[in-house]
């Protein structure tokens, strides 16, 4: 389960609090390098290790800002500010992880104002 620090929507936080074992933990989102679906959980990649949560997709990216953080694959969301290589077929982030990316997440992702040419 995720909770946003924030309560005013559509301002998004630059923390969100993470269920892990222990209770809740501060993550600010710019750490977020990348989410992974894994069968019933998702797994949140951080700069400095990962986190397992039992939540969908979708309950997650509504409280992470849409402006960074885009869907590239069925199984991936990334945040645009760890990207630095993106083609048709891949994302690489700067951690070196190798993202497949899917075809009408590609051509969604490009309409991102962030994109030149």
């Amino acid at each position: 389960m995720i909770k946003n620090e924030s309560v005013s929507t559509p301002a998004y936080s630059g923390n969100v609090f993470i269920k892990n074992e222990k209770g809740f933990k501060r993550v600010n989102t710019r750490n977020i390098v990348f989410l992974e679906i894994q069968g019933s959980c998702c797994i949140i990649h951080l700069h400095d290790g990962v986190m397992k949560v039992f939540a969908s997709m979708r309950s997650i990216m509504e409280v992470l800002d849409p402006r960074w953080f885009v869907r590239i694959h069925r199984s991936y969301s990334v945040n645009l500010e760890h990207i630095v290589e993106l083609s048709k077929q891949k994302a690489i982030t700067n951690n070196g992880k190798e993202l497949k990316v899917g075809r009408v997440y590609y051509k969604k992702l490009m309409h991102n104002s962030l994109f030149i040419g």
